[in-house]
């Protein structure tokens, strides 16, 4: 049978970022600002290159992760003291089981692999060191449960411990369980998947929404209530049923069906009485509220004049108590007037006297 070979390296499938532009330049008629766009994308599109990594073998991935294992350590509990630690992986131990675990699976991988027959001698090492392992394991653990079981002598006996009680032990564990329950009465139960922080913002919603919500507080106001009341002729039904007395006051109280009909009937005759002077009342009734709403426009007038009249009243005493200060301040300019006026005739007459002196000592 033939087969033909296709040569695959010869033949490159051509990039078409990387393709030449055409040598005919097709123009048309558009604004300055999309000729700059045009350009501005044919220099990006240049400069892009085609970037593929090479896929890395399944033997080097082998090599890098076969002794290591990632343990994601993120805590999703809520906390927000703990949001660093949310994403952090680290390397887990392991123990001697996990490992023997793990080397067993990969020489089962192994033998499984169908190119492995070139490797059967380092596999059968490997599977050798591994049962030696396996044996030393299982001798040690024979050791350890043969110092664990009891000896043939003590098998049919059954022996109890020894247990002895402190009382101050004792009083020491209440003490601790009466101040783990009031931690708890305090803070609340620990069975809650919420954080503090969630439960506080919760309340904190809560508190605000009753603080700011009138209407809500009046619904929650009228449907508290109406339980209550509910609640109270619940009682007070139960209690019927044991006392009679109580029963027939309950009943007398309650207006049946038929007593309402009597009442409206009553109320009926009573109409068919006062039908001819009824609209004369009513038009009474219309008169008196007129004259009532006349009376209290008059007394509201009346009531305006009284305050005018004070407001009056206080201005006049008001300007009274001004006009005396500017009498008495009047009063002291003229003191003061005439005694500056005899001040200066006194100096006038003194200056005469002086000028007089003057001229008869010159003559």
């Amino acid at each position: 049978m033939k087969v033909e070979v296709i040569d695959l390296s010869a033949t490159q499938a051509q990039d078409p970022l990387d393709e030449e532009e055409p040598k005919e330049q097709e123009v048309f008629e558009t604004s300055d600002n999309e000729g700059l766009v045009d350009e501005e994308t044919d220099e990006a599109r240049q400069d892009q290159e085609v970037v593929s990594d090479p896929v890395a073998s399944q033997d080097e991935a082998r090599t890098v992760f076969e002794s290591t294992v990632v343990v994601s350590t993120g805590d999703f509990s809520g906390r927000i003291d703990r949001c660093a630690d949310l994403c952090r992986t680290g390397r887990a131990d392991e123990s001697v089981d996990q490992r023997l675990a793990r080397i067993g699976r990969e020489l089962q991988e192994i033998e499984l692999e169908r190119g492995a027959e070139e490797y059967a001698d380092e596999a059968q090492g490997l599977q050798e060191m591994y049962r030696a392992l396996e044996r030393e394991r299982a001798r040690e653990l024979g050791r350890m449960q043969a110092r664990l079981q009891l000896a043939p002598s003590e098998e049919g006996a059954v022996r109890l411990p020894r247990v002895t009680l402190d009382a101050g032990d004792c009083e020491r564990i209440v003490e601790l369980e009466r101040k783990i329950a009031s931690l708890e009465a305090s803070v609340g139960q620990t069975s809650s998947t919420k954080s503090v922080v969630t439960c506080v913002n919760e309340l904190f919603h809560k508190v605000s929404l009753l603080e700011n919500n009138e209407p809500l507080l009046e619904k929650f106001e009228t449907s508290m209530k109406r339980i209550s009341k509910e609640y109270e002729e619940s009682i007070i039904g139960r209690r019927a049923t044991k006392d009679p007395a109580l029963q027939k006051h309950i009943t007398e109280d309650l207006k049946t069906t038929d007593t309402k009909v009597a009442e409206i009937y009553n109320s009926y005759n009573l109409l068919k009485k006062y039908a001819g002077v009824l609209p004369d009342l009513i038009n009474r009734v219309q008169s008196l509220n007129t004259l009532h709403r006349e009376v209290r426009d008059a007394a509201t007038t009346v009531q305006d004049f009284d305050q005018n009249v004070a407001q009056l009243s206080a201005q006049a005493d008001r300007w009274d108590t001004m006009l005396t200060e500017m009498e008495e301040k009047l009063d002291q300019h003229e003191a003061s007037f005439e005694k500056n006026k005899e001040t200066i005739f006194h100096w006038v007459s003194a200056l005469e006297a002086k000028l007089d002196g003057q001229k008869g000592s010159s003559l």
